[in-house]
C-alpha cells in the first residue's frame, strides 16, 4: 500500500527541470528519452537494459508539448522510492504514461499537476489506480470513490451529459413554444 499523501508531497517537489520543454521540440530542453529511460531502469532493478518498449523518437517528436512536460512530471512521480525496484510496475507505468495520461493533458494544463492541490492528487491516484496500488488507509471502493471525485475525465463526461441534457430540454422548450404560439394565433383551427 502506498501513502497517498506521502506521494502528492513528492509530486508537489517536482524540480523546475522536469518542466522545461522536451529536448525532441526545443533544443534547449531536456531529453524525455533519457528520463524515460532512466526512470525504467530504476523501477526495473535492472540498469543495464536498454530496451523497455519505450516510443521511438519520432514517435515522442509529434506529442504536444503539455503531454511530453506532464510525462516529465509523471516520471517524478514514479521516482518515489516506493516504486524503486518493483519491475512488476514497469507495464502497469508504461500503461499509465503512454495511454492513461494522454487523454487527461488534453485537458488539464502540465503546470496544474504540481500547483493544483487536487490534480496533483489525481496523478498520483490515477497512477496508483493504473498500478494496482490501494491507497494506505482506504479500501478499494474508498479508492475509486476519491479518484472518480477528482477525476478530470469523470467531470468532462459529466458535464457533456448536462450540456446534452440542457440541449434536449431547451429543443422541447422550444418547440412546446412555438405549438402554443400556432396555437394562439389561430383559435379558430381547432374547432
Amino acid at each position: 500500500m502506498a501513502q497517498v499523501y506521502d506521494l502528492c508531497f513528492h509530486l508537489r517537489k517536482c524540480p523546475p527541470i522536469f518542466l522545461q520543454d522536451s529536448l525532441l521540440q526545443n533544443e534547449d530542453g531536456i531529453d524525455t528519452s533519457a528520463i524515460l529511460t532512466d526512470l525504467f531502469r530504476s523501477v526495473s532493478g535492472r540498469f543495464l537494459e536498454v530496451d523497455f518498449n519505450l516510443p521511438k523518437r519520432r514517435q515522442l517528436e509529434n506529442q504536444k508539448a503539455n503531454y511530453l512536460k506532464s510525462l516529465h512530471i509523471a516520471c517524478w512521480l514514479f521516482s518515489h522510492p516506493y516504486f524503486i525496484g518493483r519491475n512488476s510496475l514497469v507495464p502497469k507505468i508504461h500503461e499509465f504514461l503512454f495511454n492513461d495520461l494522454k487523454p487527461i493533458c488534453d485537458i488539464v494544463e502540465f503546470e496544474k499537476w504540481i500547483e493544483d492541490e487536487e490534480r496533483t492528487e489525481e496523478m498520483v491516484r490515477t497512477g496508483l489506480f493504473a498500478c494496482e496500488i490501494q491507497p494506505t488507509g482506504e479500501s478499494i471502493d474508498e479508492a475509486i470513490d476519491k479518484l472518480s471525485a477528482i477525476s478530470t475525465i469523470d467531470r468532462q463526461e459529466i458535464l457533456k451529459k448536462s450540456s446534452q441534457a440542457m440541449k434536449r430540454m431547451m429543443e422541447i422548450r422550444k418547440k412546446m413554444a412555438e405549438k402554443k404560439a400556432q396555437e394562439a394565433a389561430n383559435p379558430y383551427g381547432r374547432e
